[in-house]
């Protein structure tokens, strides 16, 4: 049982743990990349459906435009069924004053659970896998008090935002590209011949093979997906600072991402728009140490950019520094989503054991 303890003024011990009992699956899970689904009473949307946006809706670092990490989908006790309930991501928001009203929902065994939950003092987080449909993901935030159950989402929203997002890569990864493992070519000899490798999809195609770099680029019409891969031996934890995370990137993409050049003999490249603010997250990734990164690239001399996010990666194993990275070119367009499907199949990352 993992212990998280809260980081407002009112400091609450919150258990995770699995229920056990399960319902028979016959459907895949429903929805798509960047949606997730919370299930709560039609009375606490009404109280705190704003706050429950804030969290989950938060803006994504290096955007121009507000998009958010999640588009949040909304339901209630009469809506608890079909797509909702079958969704791969699942939030479900359950405190003492709206449990008589959700209780009939949920089978005898988790009634059981989650009564002896409210009866105690203390915030639980539980999480279930493949509940109502494979692959899924649930997570049950449990309060005894509804004013718990706001304060917890107030003080610690970022670690259930993050949760959520591990709960996506874990589900939709599983579903879309493991299942592929055998026949995955690029991932198979990019494994063998570097040591490290992403999944590829059938959508994505071979654009640049050289000693020290691998692109992958996908068109759909004027927009265009691409995802990198770059590695240099580990020295010191200099390499994962952002200025040396700015400069590398600069370096290499620069030098194998360009543009056609300008009759004036402009040359045009890929770097990293200063302007627009990084976001930056120490985070793991399959159990490495890694760094997040999150802004805007530009085609310098060139009309062109988008967002990008990238993962610095230290792989002991074979004692490098591994930097995958994604971006997406959608002008006049919505990124957040395309940007999501990279981070989902940059989070396949592996290496060679």
């Amino acid at each position: 049982m993992k212990k998280y303890l809260g980081l407002g003024i009112l400091c609450l011990v919150l258990h995770s743990c699995v229920l056990e009992d399960k319902e028979t699956l016959s459907d895949s899970a429903m929805g798509e990349a960047g949606d997730v689904a919370i299930f709560s009473d039609e009375a606490g949307w009404n109280d705190y459906g704003d706050l429950v946006d804030s969290v989950f809706m938060k803006r994504l670092p290096g955007m121009p435009n507000h998009e958010p990490y999640f588009r949040v989908r909304r339901c209630n006790e009469t809506m608890f069924s079909g797509l909702y309930k079958k969704n791969y991501n699942l939030l479900i928001l359950i405190h003492g004053e709206n449990w008589p009203t959700l209780k009939s929902l949920f089978s005898t065994g988790t009634q059981e659970h989650i009564r002896t939950i409210l009866a105690g003092d203390e915030i639980k987080l539980l999480v279930d896998e493949d509940k109502w449909a494979r692959p899924q993901v649930v997570h049950y935030i449990i309060a005894p008090r509804l004013f718990q159950l706001k304060n917890e989402l107030r003080s610690n929203g970022e670690f259930y935002l993050y949760r959520l997002l591990d709960a996506e890569r874990k589900a939709t990864v599983s579903s879309l590209i493991h299942q592929r493992e055998k026949f995955d070519t690029f991932y198979n000899n990019r494994l063998e011949e570097r040591g490290y490798a992403i999944r590829k999809t059938d959508q994505y195609r071979l654009s640049v093979l050289s000693d020290s770099f691998i692109g992958l680029s996908r068109y759909i019409a004027d927009r265009f997906q691409g995802s990198y891969l770059f590695a240099e031996d580990y020295i010191d934890q200099g390499q994962f600072s952002t200025e040396y995370i700015v400069q590398k990137h600069n370096q290499i993409l620069g030098k194998h991402v360009q543009g056609s050049d300008h009759p004036d003999g402009l040359p045009t490249y890929m770097a990293i728009d200063e302007k627009v603010p990084l976001g930056r997250r120490v985070m793991k990734l399959n159990g490495r140490y890694a760094v997040e990164t999150r802004g805007w690239w530009e085609m310098v001399n060139e009309f062109k950019g988008g967002p990008f996010v990238s993962y610095t990666i230290h792989c002991p194993e074979i004692n490098k520094v591994v930097t995958i990275e994604g971006v997406v070119f959608a002008p006049g367009r919505g990124k957040a989503k395309m940007l999501r499907q990279l981070e989902l199949i940059l989070s396949t990352f592996e290496v060679k054991k």
